[in-house]
């Protein structure tokens, strides 16, 4: 077989890497008419995981209790619930920790809030047999304004709520108040970096890493902390506890 020359195999080549380049060009140009339409899909998705609503608001639910299935399994085995305590669930969304918590623990009397109406209902919808027998009740409300007196619960839990609070140390002083001396709260989180790179600065709310969780628990009060980290999945589960001595009281104030 014979050789080609050079300038043969140039010309040749040619049309290749002009096709190339222009491909290159077309597929950065598709990017940029892209990139609006991805930032709005993100910001409406953002939207509906601070509070579900509207016709998604169903969709949302379903998605929410399948991604927070095994943190809310691993959060409840953590909370060690015992036969009788009163636990209070901030931010239930699709309501599969609600339903992990009453087959685990039947006995249990359980409170929760929602700020989204959608959920709200969908929530009353599903557990009317519960909300009948007055094995659970279910508010409207945020969690810088729960709707108990000081002292009524056991146990309180959170999951991937605390990011879209306004204030974080405004809510985990009001579950500290809700809580009994001893109470244990557990937040179930995502990883800082699985926040910052799903646009949640972006659309203006928080991305705490595990310490800034952390330093806000001790100045909203809570003491002996631990965290149970999973880093495949880029969570963790961290607890504290409302202490029983007075003079952490009198430090808190």
């Amino acid at each position: 077989m014979g050789r080609s020359s050079p300038g043969e195999a140039r010309a040749r080549s040619a049309p290749v890497t002009t096709v190339s380049r222009t491909t290159i060009y077309a597929a950065r140009h598709v990017r940029r008419m892209l990139a609006p339409m991805k930032n709005r899909m993100r910001d409406l998705v953002l939207d509906q995981l601070a509070r579900p609503h509207g016709w998604l608001a169903p969709v949302m639910g379903r998605i929410l209790d399948r991604v927070n299935r095994r943190l809310n399994a691993q959060v409840i085995d953590m909370l060690a619930v015992r036969p009788g305590e009163r636990i209070l669930e901030i931010g239930f969304g699709g309501g599969v920790g609600l339903s992990l918590l009453a087959a685990r623990h039947p006995q249990a009397r359980v409170a929760a809030v929602e700020i989204s109406t959608s959920m709200l209902a969908a929530a009353r919808r599903r557990f009317r047999r519960a909300l009948s027998d007055g094995t659970l009740e279910l508010h409207e409300a945020s969690v810088e304004h729960l709707p108990w007196p000081d002292q009524s619960f056991d146990g309180a839990y959170t999951i991937n709520c605390i990011y879209f609070w306004p204030e974080p140390i405004v809510g985990l002083r009001e579950i500290y108040r809700v809580l009994r001396p001893s109470g244990r709260l557990i937040l179930g989180v995502r990883a800082q970096s699985t926040l910052r790179r799903g646009g949640f600065a972006d659309r203006g709310f928080h991305t705490p890493s595990y310490d800034d969780i952390a330093t806000w628990l001790g100045r909203a009060g809570f003491r002996e902390m631990r965290m149970i980290e999973d880093p495949p999945r880029h969570m963790a589960a961290i607890m504290a506890e409302r202490p029983q001595a007075p003079a952490a009281e009198e430090q808190r104030s």
